[in-house]
């Protein structure tokens, strides 16, 4: 069976809302990205945006504890969301996301998801401390051309002292990812943001 499903089958994007705007936040390591991946080649017409798409280009340009650092990351992410809120109302937005409690940067993302009027969605991915730990030395992370953190101490400190923002609303989904594949992983998500669509 074809799993890649069409718009049709998801009926997303009607004539008075755009389609949907998911965002997945979670712990450095957790597996934002192959997730979301899976979740892309599931939603026909989606496009998916990493949040290192934004930090590798400001720490390319400037060092990441220069003044011009975080407000070159806003200007960056600003370009983002002025792009996908002009972008075909039949696009679906997948962005991934590393925000604590303390930011306002996962506000940023809804306000720019009402700005469109599209459904803003939450998805929280969680693991087990000692899986993150694994899960951030393992191969293929981290490298010369991007800034994917691989230091367990910053990851036991980010931990430790800084939660995972959170909506607390009905459209937010947490989702332990200890036991499951990035495939099945990504279902549940399609399935929570296509309730209607189940089987």
């Amino acid at each position: 069976m074809d799993q890649h499903l069409s718009s049709d089958s998801q009926g997303s994007a009607s004539s008075t809302q755009p389609a949907p705007w998911i965002y997945i936040n979670g712990y450095p390591g957790v597996g934002k990205l192959t997730i979301a991946k899976e979740l892309c080649s599931l939603i026909e017409g989606s496009r998916l945006v990493s949040n290192h798409l934004t930090i590798d280009l400001s720490a390319a340009l400037c060092s990441r504890d220069s003044i011009q650092y975080r407000p070159l990351r806003k200007a960056l992410r600003d370009v983002q969301f002025k792009f996908a809120i002009e972008a075909p109302p039949e696009t679906t937005w997948i962005f991934t996301d590393s925000s604590s409690e303390e930011s306002g940067t996962s506000l940023e993302y809804q306000a720019a998801a009402s700005a469109r009027g599209s459904r803003f969605i939450s998805i929280i991915l969680s693991c087990q401390v000692d899986e993150n730990l694994n899960r951030i030395t393992g191969p293929g992370r981290g490298g010369e051309l991007n800034t994917k953190l691989t230091d367990i101490e910053i990851l036991c400190q980010i931990r430790e002292t800084e939660g995972i923002f959170r909506f607390h609303n009905e459209e937010e989904k947490e989702l332990d990812v200890i036991y499951l594949t990035a495939s099945e992983a990504a279902r549940q998500i399609f399935d929570h943001v296509y309730p209607m669509k189940l089987g």
